[in-house]
């Protein structure tokens, strides 16, 4: 009679060493992950205290497609933002200087830089 190779001899020592060496190739991975994480989340800190302190992005309206815009039924403003002092009005819609009416006392003292079609 043979012996079973599945409960005991060299075969399940053989599975025991691969998985012992997958686990432990895990978990430098998962090490090495952890550490690109915290990197990235350091560079993000850094960006973030670098950054001028009016920076803003506004969606003042995602409207669609014509007859969403026609009837009214969403907003159409475009997307206002400012970097580092400049300001940038893209794709500005129907209802872009009614959405943006309420933000520009706070932004009126700079000037827009570009606006895009």
């Amino acid at each position: 009679m043979r012996p079973n190779k599945a409960k005991g001899g060299r075969f399940s020592h053989l599975a025991l060493r691969i998985i012992y060496k997958l686990a432990m190739v895990l978990r430098l991975l998962n090490v090495n992950i952890l550490r690109l994480c915290l990197k990235k989340w350091r560079v993000m800190q850094l960006v973030l205290e670098k950054m001028h302190k009016y920076d803003f992005i506004k969606f003042l309206g995602t409207a669609g497609a014509r007859f969403v815009v026609s009837r009214q039924l969403r907003a159409s403003g475009g997307i206002w933002f400012a970097l580092g002092g400049e300001q940038i009005l893209v794709d500005p819609g129907p209802g872009s200087l009614g959405h943006s009416y309420p933000f520009w006392h706070e932004y009126a003292s700079r000037k827009t830089a570009s606006v895009g079609p």
